[in-house]
């Protein structure tokens, strides 16, 4: 477990929890420039979950997880479940805070 801990944490990962779900989370940057500076920057949040209840885990994120300012997306694995279904809930969310900040 410490290899996989020390694997982790090259790539950026830290210890995380929520929902009674524990693993290892990252945020990325994404950040878009020019000649004249940076132009836009927006995240990506990583959960590798190792410790959760199955579909029990899946239906609490879809019903409670929430969207952050500036995260374009959440992305979470969860090591050996058998949910199939891909949800993408929070990209819509940032989109129309995105239009809602340049309409002004």
């Amino acid at each position: 477990m410490k290899e996989w801990e020390d694997f982790l944490k090259g790539y950026g990962f830290v210890p995380w929890s929520a929902g009674g779900m524990q693993g290892w989370y990252r945020q990325t940057a994404f950040v878009k420039d020019c000649l004249a500076g940076e132009i836009a920057r927006y995240y990506a949040d990583d959960y590798i979950v190792i410790r959760h209840e199955g579909d029990r885990s899946v239906n609490w994120l879809r019903e409670n997880w929430q969207s952050r300012e500036d995260v374009m997306t959440h992305r979470f694995l969860l090591l050996d479940c058998h949910e199939t279904r891909l949800t993408k809930k929070s990209f819509l969310a940032w989109y129309t805070r995105l239009v809602g900040n340049i309409a002004v």
